[in-house]
This record gives C-alpha cells, sequence and structure tokens, in this order.
C-alpha cells in the first residue's frame, strides 16, 4: 500500500476519530483537560518564541524519554555554541515540569495536534535543521511533512516495544519510519525490525540507551557538587532509600521496613512518594502512625539540620531523590505494582543495590540488574524482610551487588556520543562547513 493511501486513510480517520476522542477526554479525564488547555495561545507563543536561528528540535512523548533526551541535548550544547533548542512534549507530565524547571531549551512547547495543516505551520515556522524524535513518539504528518521539506530526521534511542506489527499495521509504519534518515536503535533485537519497515536509504543503527549516560552524567555532577544533607542522617545508620514510590508499593515496603527495625536498630527509611502532594503525605503519615514509626517530613529535617529520633523520613520535595540514593545502603524502586517499575539507573549509578516489586517487563535494565544479583523482585514484605536481612548480615554480598550494579551502567555508556556522530553526518548533507567529530563525551569518575 501506498504512502499516499496511507496519508488519507490516516488523515481521515484522525478527523473521524481524534477530536471526538479528545472531547470525551477533556470531560472526563484530567491530563488530557491540562494538555488541551495548555495548547490555548500555542500559535501566537511560538511566534514570539522562535525567533531565526539554527534550530535543532527534538519531540518527546513524556518526562521518562526526556531523561533520555537530556544527555544528547546537553552535549550539543557543548558541541554547537551557535544552535538553538527547541523540545516538544505531546504529555502535560513532560511539558509542565520541563517549562517549570529544564533550562538547557530555548523554547519548550506543546506538540500542536497532528493534522497536515498544523504539521506544515510548525515546520515552516521553526525550519530546523535537523528533527530528533525520542524513542517512539513519532507523528505521521509531521513526519511526511519533514520529508517534503527536505528536513533530516533522526531517531534516537529508537525502540519498537510500544508498537505490535501486524501485517496492516506493518504496512502503515512503513510509510513512517522510512522517511527517517537515520535510526539509532536501543537494542540490538530491534535492528532487525526495524530494517523491515525502512528502505535502503534509512540507516539503522544500535547505539544503546542515552539513560545510562544520563545517570552518569548526574552521577558525576553529584560528586562534584556533594550532598550537604548527607549530615542531617546519623553517621552510623543504615539507610533505606525507596523511591517513586506508589500505595501499593508503600503496602509492602513499609510493614517490612517495621519488622528490620526490630532486628537493625540503626535502620533508617527514607520515603520518596512518586507524587508528594498533601493527599499522599497524609495518607503514608497515617500508614506510619498504624505501625507505630515516630516520622518526620523533610522540609522538617531541613529546618532543624537533624532527623532527630525518627524511624521515617518522608520526602515532602521534588527533585532530590538521586542524590537520596546516594546516603542509602539500600534502595528500592516504585512502580512494580501497577504499570512498570520507575527508573532503575538513578540508584544502579551511585552503586546501590535495588529492590523492586513483579511488573518490571517494561524495564531492560531491570532484568539486567536481577540477571546480576545486583536487583530483586519482591512480591510481598517477607520477601522483602528476608532478602533485606541477608544482604545486612553479610556485608561481602552487599558490597558485591552494589558494584555489580554500578557496572552495569559503566558498561553501557557511549550511546550519546554514537548518537552525537550521527548529528555530524546528517549535518554534512545540509552544511557547507566540514564539521569536526566531537571528542569523547565520556570519562571514566
Amino acid at each position: 500500500m501506498s504512502k499516499l493511501f496511507w496519508q488519507i486513510i490516516y488523515n481521515t480517520l484522525w478527523l473521524i476519530l481524534f477530536y471526538p476522542a479528545l472531547f470525551v477526554g477533556f470531560v472526563f479525564n484530567e491530563k488530557i483537560r491540562r494538555g488541551i488547555k495548555g495548547r490555548k495561545g500555542l500559535w501566537l507563543k511560538l511566534k514570539e518564541e522562535l525567533t531565526p536561528g539554527k534550530w535543532v528540535w527534538f519531540h518527546i512523548s513524556s518526562m521518562g524519554e526526556f531523561e533520555q533526551a537530556k544527555p544528547i541535548i546537553s552535549t550539543l550544547r557543548e558541541k554547537e555554541e551557535n544552535i538553538k533548542i527547541l523540545v516538544t512534549f505531546f504529555s502535560p507530565s513532560g511539558y509542565e515540569p520541563a517549562v517549570e524547571h529544564y533550562k538547557e531549551a530555548d523554547v519548550i512547547s506543546y506538540l500542536p495536534f497532528d493534522t497536515l495543516s498544523n504539521a506544515k505551520k510548525m515546520l515552516k515556522l521553526v525550519n530546523p535543521i535537523l528533527l530528533i524524535f525520542i524513542k517512539y513518539d513519532l507523528w505521521p504528518n509531521f513526519v511526511w511533512q519533514a520529508k517534503r521539506m527536505k528536513i533530516p530526521m533522526l531517531l534516537a534511542d529508537g525502540s519498537l516495544s510500544q508498537i505490535k506489527l501486524t501485517p496492516l499495521s506493518r504496512s502503515f509504519y512503513k510509510q513512517v519510519y522510512s522517511q527517517i534518515n537515520t535510526i539509532c536503535a536501543i537494542l540490538k533485537e530491534n535492528e532487525a525490525i526495524f530494517k523491515r519497515l525502512v528502505n535502503a536509504q534509512t540507516r539503522v543503527l544500535v547505539t544503546g540507551d542515552t539513560r545510562y549516560d544520563q545517570v552518569y552524567r548526574r552521577l558525576l555532577r553529584v560528586k562534584k557538587e556533594g550532598f550537604k544533607a548527607r549530615e542531617f542522617f546519623p553517621e552510623q545508620a543504615k539507610i533505606i532509600v525507596a523511591g517513586s514510590t506508589w500505595l501499593n508499593d508503600e503496602e509492602v515496603v513499609l510493614p517490612s521496613y517495621k519488622k528490620l527495625r526490630s532486628e537493625f536498630k540503626g535502620l533508617l527509611l527514607v520515603l520518596v512518594p512518586h507524587e508528594p502532594n498533601l493527599e499522599r503525605l497524609t495518607q503514608l503519615e497515617k500508614m506510619a502512625s498504624k505501625l507505630n514509626l515516630r516520622y518526620l517530613r523533610w522540609s522538617e529535617v531541613e529546618r532543624t539540620g537533624t532527623t532527630a529520633q525518627a524511624e521515617l523520613i518522608i520526602v515532602d520535595k521534588i527533585g532530590l531523590l538521586a542524590n537520596l540514593y546516594q546516603v542509602g545502603d539500600l534502595t528500592y524502586v516504585g512502580g512494580s505494582f501497577r504499570h512498570g517499575v520507575h527508573n532503575c539507573l538513578e540508584p544502579a549509578v551511585m552503586g546501590k543495590v535495588v529492590f523492586f516489586g513483579p511488573k518490571i517487563d517494561n524495564s531492560k535494565e531491570a532484568k539486567l540488574l536481577v540477571e546480576r544479583k545486583a536487583g530483586f523482585v519482591v512480591t510481598t514484605a517477607q520477601e522483602m524482610t528476608t532478602k533485606i536481612t541477608q544482604l545486612l548480615t553479610h556485608p561481602e554480598l552487599l558490597a558485591k551487588a552494589n558494584q555489580a550494579a554500578f557496572e552495569l551502567v559503566e558498561e553501557n555508556l557511549g550511546a550519546t556520543e554514537k548518537i552525537i556522530k550521527e548529528y555530524w553526518f546528517l549535518q554534512s548533507f545540509t552544511s557547507t562547513k566540514n564539521p569536526q567529530e566531537p571528542k569523547s563525551l565520556m570519562s571514566k569518575a
């Protein structure tokens, strides 16, 4: 089936199905409502902010994929002084924290909805020297129109895990992926699948996952800046840091910790809920009270400069988790009793053993941690208690697991460097300059 056929089908179905679904979502789904409201005045904002220049446009679905884009953006900033960076998001869960906290992009925006007219208008307005998609969030009209305008496109950290391929869908995706100039896949097993979806003009490479580079960069930054809050904790305390937790996680972690406290008197739990809003903080405090655990909020610890006699620290601020993993002796990463485990690489790069629940199919690195005995799946509080007891009573096992966690990250560095080389390769077709390849991007800590 031809590209024209799929363009007609896609744009017809888009108008028939998408906008009614959007209306229903606006009424019943708060996240969709935020995304629609956030796009009010979008074109006026873009016209004001997109000043003439050499734009590299990154499009990202949400916050998780943004972590994969960050090392690429940072490296381009270091190597190309005169470029401008546009970052667009489809989801408010990516856009909202980025627009508030991220400083390395010149413009952060929602992506206009994927109509043909929007794609033409946006691409003409930006006129990027390169359009970089992250992981899987390709929007067909934007891809097709960029191809017509001869704008080079690169897919970084490419993954097909979100796509179910049937003969019909393969035909459609072939008319999208074959328009991309370069596909940088995360995994070797995806390379063959990508190659079946493209033509001979598309370069397909296995470059790895830039999240390893991102967490390593963060490690270097933490080492350089230090983490003064370590002095808040008792010097001899053994600390468990549980990050990005939801209620399902806490129903396992808190009872386990309560039992461990009876065996290990110097144990301290630092709990960082995924969403530290007032409702969740109150919920956690009620759970702690039922277990007779003395607790403090992190804001109180910062105010007084001590954890005092607290047995549980509940973190009521965002942006601290990566640093807190540094002070932990053991770590737990949440989400794996819900839809899938959150970022396991943040504690792993700190050289910390990682615990999580059963749902880890979304995370290749969690599976690798398990294989290396640097990560452990627990489904009950008793399982967690038993394993932590084993590690705390056999320090040599804990040290071995910690080392294996760091080595996983260390062995997988370099994806950003490979992707940047593809940036230079693509620029050689659109620039009269003869660019130098960048120097090595990583140095060992």
